[in-house]
């Protein structure tokens, strides 16, 4: 994976940690944490909501700005960061993790074609 695409990546599980957050994140935050413009933190938010994430907004007291979070139950906590809940277990998600590791291994096949889909 080329450099830039890795710190995509990388941005992306910052924003979703920071919309998990209790309280979710204010566009201040969201720009401090992934260290962005302001202009460059609204296309993150509209990014994820372009890929099914449900995005939630609602104005924070005292003028503080809006507070971005994903829907609680959307969300499953891991020690580290935060995952899309897609019900599955630990070693179901690691067994995904190495089966993309190895794809090279699976090419032209249906596994290759259902990975793809997902």
């Amino acid at each position: 994976m080329a450099d830039n695409q890795m710190m995509q990546v990388i941005k992306l599980f910052k924003l979703v940690d920071c919309l998990a957050a209790r309280g979710g994140a204010t566009l201040d935050e969201i720009r401090e944490a992934l260290d962005i413009s302001e202009r460059s933190a609204h296309r993150w938010l509209q990014t994820i909501e372009e890929l099914g994430f449900p995005l939630c907004d609602e104005e924070s007291g005292g003028g503080r700005g809006k507070r971005y979070s994903l829907l609680p139950t959307y969300t499953k906590k891991l020690p580290n960061m935060t995952v899309p809940d897609a019900g599955l277990q630990p070693s179901e998600v690691l067994a995904f993790y190495f089966l993309k590791g190895q794809d090279r291994l699976f090419q032209g096949t249906v596994i290759e074609k259902t990975w793809i889909a997902l």
